[in-house]
């Protein structure tokens, strides 16, 4: 079952340009998605689309030279190329990637389902309610008898907000879905809790083996699914912190220009010292013709009665 947005056209999306590489929106979502490391089945969630058209976009983004296979285990994981970089992001080094956790939103019931029957499996009575849930294309959704709750799944990527977006418009679908097969009637949805990002880096992964923390602005643990040390933050910190490696060498370029300009200034000064030295040479030796002109005695001129001017 694909959740395939309404408003897009499969002539749209296939408006990809071999010749000039010319990217559309969706097939750089797509790339994107792929190259951050989320497997195939999760991108095609992701996206609203088939599993067979993930796999068309792989082999044309295998054969122009953009991503690479990286491991083959129970899922395929791909990585972007230096030339996949460049394609996306202008440039060949590589960036770090996030992991948005389970975003997950709730939508009021307003009514329940009219048409159609899906096998709602049941997940506990907890608190004397019952909770009840079933998947669609991979999104799991719950349902209790105030609401519907839909669960996107985790999804890496490179930009949080990006992330965040793209979860709350899976949810969207979903959403879509159930008013639209089963006649459900819900209300405006609204997340259930802030968006939390997993960072991956050998500080969290050496620091997670000895404690862990958590507080109003993040943490670092060990929790699962993955249980590698990392660090957990929301939006603004985990941008700020992808940032921060592309402001380290914004500040490196500036001292090395710093640098380049003080090395100019220094050449500048020494050439003004020897001009200096050259120039306390010449007054040394016009000081000592001064002093030797001062030494010698001034003979006065005498004058004749003749040459003396009468007023």
């Amino acid at each position: 079952m694909v959740l395939r947005p309404h408003s897009e056209s499969p002539e749209e999306f296939d408006t990809f340009k071999l010749g000039n590489q010319t990217l559309t929106s969706h097939a750089r979502e797509i790339l994107e998605l792929l190259g951050a490391g989320n497997p195939p089945s999760r991108v095609a969630e992701a996206v609203g689309r088939d599993k067979s058209t993930i796999t068309y976009w792989i082999k044309k983004f295998q054969k122009l030279g953009y991503i690479k296979l990286q491991t083959r285990d129970i899922y395929k994981i791909f990585r972007l190329t230096y030339h996949g970089l460049k394609i996306l992001t202008g440039s060949e080094e590589a960036r770090r990637t996030v992991v948005l956790e389970d975003y997950p939103i709730k939508y009021a019931l307003l009514e329940g389902e009219k048409v159609g029957r899906v096998s709602w499996e049941k997940l506990g009575r907890p608190q004397n309610w019952v909770k009840l849930g079933f998947k669609i294309g991979g999104i799991r959704v719950v349902k209790t008898s105030k609401n519907v709750i839909v669960h996107p799944g985790r999804l890496k990527g490179w930009d949080p907000y990006r992330l965040v977006y793209v979860a709350g418009r899976e949810c969207g679908r979903a959403a879509s879905w159930l008013q639209n097969h089963l006649s459900m009637v819900l209300g405006p949805g609204e997340p259930i809790k802030r968006p939390t990002f997993q960072v991956y880096d050998p500080v969290a992964e050496e620091l997670t083996k000895y404690y862990s923390f958590k507080d109003d602005v993040g943490g670092a643990d060990r929790s699962p699914p993955s249980r590698r040390g990392h660090w957990e933050m929301g939006p603004e910190v985990a941008k700020d912190y992808l940032m921060s490696f592309a402001r380290l060498r914004q500040i490196q370029n500036r001292l090395a220009g710093i640098d380049k300009q003080i090395h100019g200034v220094n050449q500048s000064i020494s050439r003004l010292a020897k001009q200096m030295e050259s120039l306390v040479g010449e007054l040394h030796v016009l000081t000592d013709f001064l002093k030797g002109c001062a030494s010698q005695p001034v003979e006065r001129p005498e004058f004749s009665n003749r040459d003396r001017f009468v007023i």
